[in-house]
């Protein structure tokens, strides 16, 4: 599923304009985005909580010529899926690629 296909089936199910659920899922990601800029973390129920984690130098390698590098630090977000999250993936049948 994709940004579209989201889209389509929420537009569907509440009967608004996919025009307006756009704008709607717009704001959300941009609400997501401005709090993880300014350092807030976000949680929302049922889904999970994303966080802006430091991450530290670290030593790597090219796997080309084998040489070592240094990786340097960066910030990265962090998602911690829900526990309503995690149990519909883990019901989740395996199926072979």
């Amino acid at each position: 599923m994709n940004r579209t296909d989201l889209v389509a089936v929420v537009s569907k199910e509440t009967n608004l304009t996919p025009t307006q659920v756009d704008n709607v899922v717009e704001s959300v990601i941009n609400n997501i985005f401005s709090a993880l800029g300014q350092n807030d973390n976000v949680t929302i129920s049922k889904f999970g909580s994303f966080s802006c984690v430091q991450r530290k130098d670290r030593e790597g390698h090219n796997p080309k010529s084998g040489e070592k590098i240094l990786i340097p630090s960066k910030k990265a977000v962090k998602f911690r899926p829900a526990k309503a999250f995690r149990e519909v993936v883990a019901s989740l049948p395996l199926e072979p690629k």
